[in-house]
C-alpha cells in the first residue's frame, strides 16, 4: 500500500495475501484507494479480490465529502465513545468523510488515519464560516 497512486511513492504497508481492507470509490489510472489498519493510501486494482457477499458494503463509502471540525473532537477507531481514540481533531480541521453518517457517526480519514467522529461535530465548509462569523457579530 502506498502512499500516492504510484509506484515511486512511498510505501506505507505491505499486505498479506487475504487481508480485508476497505476500498473507496472506483479505480483510477489502475490504482484504489483502500484503506488498511488504520491508514489511508492506494494498491494497484490488479492486487485486489472483491468479494461478491461485501460489494454492497463498499457502496456505502463511494461519496466522499470535505468536512470540517466545528468544534475540538475525538476520532475514534470504532464508531462508539467507548472506542480508542486516535486522535483529537482541532476546531477547523480538515477531513475526508466517507459515505452518509450511521447512528450519528460517521466514518473519516484525516492526514492518513481513518477513523470515526460524531457527526454533530463536523460540518460543511459553508456552515463552519457561517459559525466564525455568527461569532464574530455577537
Amino acid at each position: 500500500m502506498r502512499k500516492k497512486a504510484s509506484t515511486d511513492s512511498k510505501i506505507l504497508a505491505t499486505l498479506k495475501k487475504g487481508a480485508k481492507l476497505t476500498m473507496y470509490g472506483n479505480s483510477k489510472d489502475g490504482w484504489c484507494k483502500v484503506s488498511y489498519k488504520g491508514k489511508t493510501g492506494y494498491v494497484m486494482k490488479k492486487y485486489i479480490v472483491l468479494k461478491k457477499s461485501e460489494l454492497s458494503e463498499s457502496k456505502t463509502d463511494k461519496t466522499t465529502r470535505t468536512m470540517y471540525a466545528k468544534t475540538a473532537v475525538n476520532m475514534r477507531k470504532k464508531a462508539s465513545t467507548d472506542s480508542k481514540v486516535l486522535r483529537t481533531l482541532k476546531k477547523g480541521a480538515k477531513l475526508t468523510m466517507y459515505g452518509n453518517s450511521k447512528n450519528g457517526w460517521c466514518k473519516i480519514s484525516y492526514k492518513g488515519d481513518t477513523g470515526y467522529v460524531m457527526r454533530k461535530y463536523i460540518v460543511t465548509f459553508l456552515m463552519f464560516i457561517a459559525g466564525i462569523l455568527n461569532i464574530i457579530q455577537h
